[in-house]
């Protein structure tokens, strides 16, 4: 078994009077691309948030990287944890003011760990990772002048630029048409076939998580309903699932909302 880099067991969170999980069981080992697929709602970003300390749960165990995030102080989450993390945010988060190179730069040049003796070995850093995301040309444009898929593949190498050991990856492909999102798949495989970056996926879009994924979980009512092979997840025979794959507007789904 491989080093497992994210743990959540039993993990119960609330958020206002809405109860987002419920028994939350998932486990990521390193070198895995794991993909969560649900219905708009459901709490996908919040696991996210969750794993990356930035939303507090009331009951069960968060450990990232070997670490207890819920009695770390958030010191000590910025240290242990996130400094090792990179995250890809749904609409890119890109400051508009920024060139692609300078919105790359970001996390080297304000991140604590970095000092300014590190800034050039930042740059060659951050002009490879333009490079290996094909914006050669690109980098000193402002993200109005970009693409929704090149703005996407900015906050990739953003993400990358500090060498984490896992990426986050908010609804990567959302907005993108399906030969942008095929390349944003197996850019997501590529980078941890040559860079050994564990992945967690949250997403909408199973045809994409099928693409870039080691194994498909899907989060409902609280719960992993299921998380296996990504081969398999179409053929489960959960009726929760079978609603999700085909897309049928009657089932336990639309049941639940």
């Amino acid at each position: 078994m491989n080093e497992i880099l994210v743990e959540l067991r039993n993990v119960n969170c609330r958020l206002g009077d809405r109860q987002v999980f419920v028994g939350l069981d998932l486990t990521v080992e390193k070198g895995e691309i794991v993909s969560v697929v649900g219905v708009s709602g459901v709490g996908k970003s919040t696991l996210l948030k969750v794993i990356g300390g930035l939303v507090p749960v009331d009951e069960g165990i968060v450990r990232v990287f070997g670490q207890d995030l819920i009695v770390l102080s958030e010191e000590e989450v910025n240290e242990r944890v996130r400094s090792r993390m990179g995250f890809v945010f749904q609409s890119g988060a890109l400051f508009d003011w920024m060139t692609v190179e300078q919105n790359v730069l970001f996390p080297l040049i304000y991140g604590r760990r970095w000092g300014r003796e590190g800034i050039k070995e930042g740059v060659e850093r951050a002009r490879g990772l333009i490079q290996l995301m094909g914006l050669e040309g690109a980098q000193d444009l402002l993200p109005a002048q970009l693409s929704g898929g090149m703005r996407k593949r900015v906050a990739i190498a953003r993400a990358l630029v500090a060498q984490p050991d896992l990426v986050l990856y908010d609804e990567p492909t959302s907005g993108l048409d399906p030969v942008m999102a095929g390349i944003i798949d197996d850019l997501i495989v590529r980078l941890r076939d040559q860079l050994g970056v564990t992945g967690i996926v949250v997403t909408h879009d199973l045809s994409s998580a099928i693409r870039c994924s080691d194994r498909i979980g899907m989060l409902h009512k609280g719960k992993m309903t299921a998380c296996v092979p990504a081969h398999e997840f179409s053929r489960l025979d959960d009726p929760v699932v079978q609603q999700f794959v085909k897309g049928e507007s009657v089932g336990p789904l639309t049941e639940s909302r």
